[in-house]
């Protein structure tokens, strides 16, 4: 019996020593070379609850959001935007509704398309967008800014990927026992822990929140050629109801007497440098055929629109060194030169040139 005695203390030995050499590879990795985000971060009195909009700024707020590699300044104005505003510019009504991406997620205001924009056509420009917003959320924005005294004429809606596909999770309002308005999330409200649950979990962690996840993800995009992960009947039913839900919403918006503008953004949150073109061609049918559908259908409903899928991927193909990460932008977040080419398509959408 001894034989298997020093069987086990060998394979335990092993184990242990994998086991510490991993994790002394993931601090190195994470430390010097491979920089993993942290959760963003507000302050806590930077937000307070809404009987509308579920959440929203609070007014004349100064704040600072980060994630452990960026930190930057939040203002809020007396109407709980983060714009800037400029007396110069003067009320010519424009909204831009959206989330992350017209809030200006990880970027200075100045470097958002809101504000871009502003600067191109030399008329005021109000951000209006919040990070974590879903479209149920846009309308009781628009209509805040009415009851606030803005002569709002136009609005600009910043279609996001997770707009269409539920990126964030849903929210709907409800009444408690004392008849107090908040916010929960559709499904059970009580969690179920099941393996596969704490397996998807932690799959999820380690792809995502680890140095060593993110490498190999990084050599397998490289080098294995992933079958596009996507069913496009899921797709068209998730476009059918976002594209009833907009005409809707230009049907309520003219009700007010507001046009509507919509630029769509393409899915490319993220792409890893390496294997850029791999990416591109895994999303390529992805990406438009969204755009091509969405297009189609806004143009038989008469919704003013632009696809920024293309000259988005032409701009990550120019620009994708930008970060000093692993994961690389190619949309707004952090991106100063992707927000020109979104606040570009609005313009053209706007008819408006160069002030």
């Amino acid at each position: 019996m001894s034989w298997i005695k020093t069987y086990s203390i060998n394979i335990l030995t092993v184990i242990f020593s994998l086991f510490t050499a991993v994790v002394l590879a993931e601090i190195v990795l994470r430390n010097l070379f491979v920089p993993i985000p942290k959760h963003y971060h507000y302050s806590a009195d930077v937000i307070k609850d809404d009987p509308l909009r579920g959440y929203k700024l609070v007014p004349n707020k100064t704040s600072i959001m980060s994630n452990g590699f960026f930190e930057e300044e939040i203002i809020t104005d007396k109407n709980g935007n983060r714009d800037i505003y400029s007396e110069l510019l003067g009320d010519y009504g424009i909204v831009a509704i959206g989330d992350s991406q017209t809030f200006g997620h990880g970027i200075t205001a100045e470097d958002s398309w809101p504000e871009i924009l502003q600067q191109k056509i030399s008329k005021n420009v109000v951000n209006t967008g919040v990070f974590g917003y879903s479209p149920h959320q846009y309308l009781p924005t628009v209509d805040e800014q009415i009851a606030n005294g803005l002569n709002v004429e136009t609005v600009l809606y910043a279609l996001t990927y997770n707009d269409i596909f539920g990126g964030t999770p849903p929210l709907k309002f409800f009444d408690d026992v004392d008849k107090k308005l908040g916010i929960k999330s559709f499904g059970d409200d009580i969690m179920k822990i099941t393996l596969g649950r704490v397996l998807h979990n932690s799959l999820h962690y380690f792809r995502y929140r680890t140095a060593l996840g993110q490498i190999i993800e990084s050599a397998a995009r490289t080098n294995i050629d992933f079958p596009i992960k996507y069913k496009k009947i899921d797709h068209i039913t998730n476009l059918r109801a976002s594209i009833e839900f907009i005409a809707d919403l230009k049907y309520q918006l003219s009700l007010r007497g507001i046009k509507l503008h919509v630029v769509y953004i393409a899915a490319g949150s993220y792409i890893l440098p390496k294997s850029a073109d791999l990416i591109f061609k895994i999303r390529d049918y992805d990406s438009r055929f969204i755009g091509d559908f969405l297009e189609t259908h806004f143009d038989r409903a008469g919704i003013s629109f632009a696809d920024a899928t293309d000259p988005l991927f032409e701009h990550s193909a120019l620009h994708n060194f930008e970060r000093d990460s692993l994961m690389l932008p190619i949309d707004g977040h952090y991106n100063r030169r992707a927000n020109i080419v979104i606040a570009e398509e609005f313009q053209s959408l706007l008819e408006l040139s160069d002030g």
